[in-house]
């Protein structure tokens, strides 16, 4: 540990006395831990006041200790979680009460809820076969310490807001403290298909139904010539859709059964738009596993060997979210 020469010990001893003495040295970075939403304020406001800089060389907020997990509200279908929260336990909660954060991939369950959410998934959802946030609300703190606190709104009612800032932003335009996420229902009953052909009928196929009302929850390659799709089949939409589904298989001459246990989702994750997963799907090995997860009709999240562009940055992200607040 060495000492910071860029500031002054009184000034330490003050942002440790805000964060409740939870401040460490480590090479000439102020690291504060602290254990609530007021807390983190207080000192990223008094950071800003003193001419820290936030991040390396400067201060760094380590949001470890806002890991709670709220009340599922069961009517609304939203829960709160701090921004140290696992994103996995916030979905245990969820399926305790029937709900679910939905499809996504594995990487996101593993983190955090700030990680989710500040990070290239941008806390982004599918829901009927489009792209949504899945962010209902969020708690944080602007790089000058002023908070930011938004309600919870219809997904109907909200268009891009100052919050968007946060969601993808990588901290650049703030630090997310909580958030109230938006959940979905369990399907009371599931089916998995296998479909069996050429690679240009499966993907075709599978093209139809994102673009329909009740599109696949998720799908897996098995090499280029084997799709297996996992689908609602509980309400009687999603048994017509499965009907459908398997009719059109069937007029293809792609062959169709019961899918058996698949292989977990595992690999590095990229973004694909569904026009430019054909060049993937015919990359792919004999029976190499490619699983889709987040699917909807702008883009799924591919999880497997890597073969496409990496997720879009914060700044490519940034530069998206202004041009739609431009608009």
């Amino acid at each position: 540990m060495r000492a910071m020469p860029a500031l002054h010990l009184a000034r330490i001893e003050r942002l440790s006395r805000l964060v409740g003495g939870a401040l460490e040295i480590r090479d000439e970075t102020l690291i504060a831990r602290p254990c609530s939403v007021e807390a983190a304020r207080r000192v990223v406001a008094a950071a800003a006041s003193e001419r820290i800089p936030l991040g390396e060389g400067g201060l760094v907020l380590d949001r470890g200790a806002l890991r709670n997990v709220g009340l599922v509200d069961p009517r609304a279908m939203w829960i709160h979680a701090g921004a140290g929260a696992r994103v996995r336990d916030v979905e245990q909660a969820l399926q305790r009460a029937g709900l679910t954060l939905g499809s996504q991939p594995p990487a996101v369950f593993e983190g955090t809820v700030a990680a989710w959410l500040e990070g290239p998934f941008a806390g982004r959802r599918a829901m009927d076969g489009r792209l949504e946030s899945g962010v209902a609300a969020v708690q944080a703190v602007l790089p000058d310490g002023r908070p930011l606190d938004t309600r919870p709104a219809p997904r109907s009612a909200a268009g891009p807001a100052v919050a968007h800032l946060i969601l993808g932003g990588g901290s650049r335009c703030g630090f997310l403290l909580g958030a109230t996420l938006k959940a979905r229902r369990l399907p009371a009953s599931e089916e998995r298909i296998l479909l069996e052909g050429e690679t240009e009928g499966l993907l075709r196929l599978l093209l139809r139904a994102l673009r329909g009302h009740l599109p696949p929850i998720e799908a897996c390659f098995l090499g280029p010539r084997r799709l297996a799709l996992r689908c609602g089949a509980a309400r009687e939409d999603e048994r017509a859709a499965l009907h459908v589904l398997r009719r059109c298989a069937g007029q293809a001459g792609i062959r169709h059964g019961e899918a058996g246990e698949l292989p977990p989702p595992g690999g590095e994750a990229w973004e694909v738009e569904p026009a430019r997963l054909a060049a993937v799907v015919e990359g792919l090995g004999p029976d190499e596993p490619l699983h889709l997860v987040r699917m909807a009709r702008e883009s799924c999240i591919a999880v497997g060997r890597r073969s496409g562009e990496a997720i879009a940055g914060p700044d490519d992200l940034l530069d998206r979210i202004c041009a739609a607040l431009r608009r």
